[in-house]
């Protein structure tokens, strides 16, 4: 199957590439990774690689499924985008908060600032 490399911002630097049907996500990250950046991927390096129909969204490509089990079909739009990383485990998000949501210490003042308030208000 013929597909789209999309590789830059400008159209010009896009190519097609002729890839066999039971290619995996794994093979094709390796040779475009050979192509584009010079070299296949590292253990320090990940490399996501995303299809795209020309009606759809951009989705990512498993890694060990053959692209037309992956729903890639001929036409479509391919990328690869570079990950470094350390780890493959990815980090837990500690600290979030809905946008203004309050504490319950934030919701009911302590009697002393009751204290306070009523103070100003009786002045």
């Amino acid at each position: 199957m013929i597909l789209t490399v999309s590789f830059g911002r400008q159209g010009r630097e896009w190519f097609d590439i002729d890839v066999a049907d039971d290619c995996t996500g794994v093979q094709l990250k390796a040779i475009l990774g050979l192509k584009l950046f010079g070299e296949p991927p590292k253990n320090h390096m990940q490399y996501i690689l995303e299809v795209k129909q020309p009606e759809g969204l951009w989705s990512t490509v498993p890694e060990q499924q053959r692209l037309l089990e992956a729903g890639v079909r001929e036409g479509a739009y391919i990328r690869v985008q570079r990950a470094f990383s350390t780890t493959t485990d990815s980090a837990p998000s500690f600290g979030r908060r809905v946008l203004f949501q309050l504490d319950e210490a934030d919701e009911q003042p302590s009697s002393r600032d009751k204290r306070n308030e009523t103070r100003s208000c009786s002045m």
